[in-house]
């Protein structure tokens, strides 16, 4: 896939510049390369401006999309998002805050130190309320393959991604550390242990209905681990009432409106290029 992806992408790119350069001998030496021989390969190559294929091959079969979509998000995300993301937008009067969730995946995530939505909310005396307006999709898309719900690159989408929508579990059997910190403990998520000296890696399931991990180790390997949790506004909103030492009221709650509610302000959070880096530079 990856080899069929940058082929496609940069022969696409450049076609007008190579039509009279690419040969049928420099496509039988990229297809007879090792690195590809083994694999499911198709080259199509597209003129825009005569709107005609300049080359097909395999090009009539069906490809597993994985990482290309990225494409779309990224081109998606460069034109809509502009040059900083909206963590949270917010209004308030002289006693209240309102929260209006946006969907930042930056929330407490490992990646970034910097976080000034919690900077925000750790410096305000003023009561704090969360909602989730407008958050109409599900957890998952259509036509995920539901039996990677365990892995790390197939998180739940949410009003409020906080940690990434994942946990985080390094050391070893005895001494077991977990981001969030506590977060099996105290939300209502919980783990089993099985030490397993033949398992070739450590690996961290769950159960698919419900927050129970259950953690094979073979008491070697001290990686860390990242896998998903079921989430709900309730438990991110505690996550992030649990990080800046502060009560939030849950989604639902009846809000304080009145008529001494400012216009709506904006928390930006990270330079949207460092959203996009990462999510380039990492499979799925």
């Amino acid at each position: 896939m990856k080899y069929f992806f940058l082929f496609l992408f940069s022969t696409t790119l450049y076609a007008c510049k190579l039509t009279g350069q690419i040969t049928q001998k420099q496509i039988n030496v990229f297809l007879n390369d090792t690195a590809v021989r083994s694999g499911h390969v198709g080259i199509s190559i597209y003129e825009p401006d005569t709107k005609k294929y300049l080359y097909n091959y395999n090009a009539e079969k069906n490809f597993t999309p994985s990482s290309n979509v990225k494409l779309f998000t990224l081109y998606a995300g460069m034109k809509y998002l502009g040059d900083s993301l909206v963590g949270l937008k917010y209004q308030e009067d002289s006693n209240n805050i309102i929260l209006y969730t946006t969907g930042d995946p930056t929330l407490l995530h490992f990646n970034f130190k910097q976080q000034p939505v919690v900077d925000f909310l750790s410096s305000t005396n003023k009561k704090i309320w969360g909602t989730d307006y407008g958050f109409i999709t599900t957890a998952y898309g259509d036509g995920w393959a539901w039996n990677d719900y365990a892995d790390d690159y197939m998180v739940e989408r949410s009003p409020l991604p906080v940690y990434g929508n994942v946990v985080s579990f390094s050391g070893t059997k005895d001494n077991i550390t977990t981001i969030p910190k506590g977060i099996l403990e105290n939300q209502g998520l919980a783990k089993k242990i099985y030490d397993n000296p033949n398992a070739f890696v450590n690996k961290v399931d769950r159960n698919f209905y419900k927050n129970l991990f259950i953690m094979n180790l073979n008491g070697k390997n001290k990686e860390t681990i990242y896998s998903p949790f079921i989430t709900s506004s309730y438990l991110a909103y505690k996550l992030l009432s649990d990080t800046i030492k502060k009560s939030i009221e849950a989604p639902y709650s009846t809000l304080p409106f009145g008529k001494d509610f400012l216009k709506e302000k904006i928390i930006h959070s990270q330079p949207t290029d460092s959203l996009f880096r990462p999510m380039m530079h990492n499979s799925d």
